[in-house]
């Protein structure tokens, strides 16, 4: 399985490609093997809602080596009072959290759920699944 991570912060977005795959070594059946690719992409501003689609484009094409993923992963952001979790991400989830407001953000005005919004935008170009946590 392959999963793409996305962590947008004020300052730059970390990106990671984590692969598992079952472990090769017989004495070990059930384990897995774990291979994670990192990348960051440097931002002179925090992005913000409107930003999503090109901030997508920037990964998309600072990612364009790694391999089509499984399943995409948007971290971060505060979309409300909701039980912890992982939740697939739904058009209407997505533009939700991207236009949301962290409440006590120390940075205000920056979108609470960038990570979410360009999650989805990715998992959209990839035709995958696209997950909050």
């Amino acid at each position: 399985m392959i999963a793409h991570v996305i962590n947008p912060g004020s300052s730059g977005v970390k990106l990671a490609c984590a692969t598992l795959e079952p472990s090769a070594n017989p004495a070990l059946p059930g384990q897995l093997r774990l291979q994670l690719t990192r990348a960051e992409l440097p931002l002179h501003a925090p992005p913000t809602a409107g930003a999503v689609p090109a901030l997508t484009q920037a990964i998309m094409a600072l990612t364009a080596d790694w391999p089509a993923p499984h399943a995409v992963v948007g971290r971060g952001g505060f979309i409300g009072r909701v039980p912890t979790g992982t939740y697939r991400v739904t058009e209407a989830l997505a533009a939700y959290a991207v236009q949301g407001r962290a409440p006590r953000s120390p940075q205000p005005g920056r979108p609470a759920g960038a990570g979410a919004g360009a999650g989805a935008r990715r998992a959209r170009l990839y035709r995958g699944p696209a997950e909050r946590r």
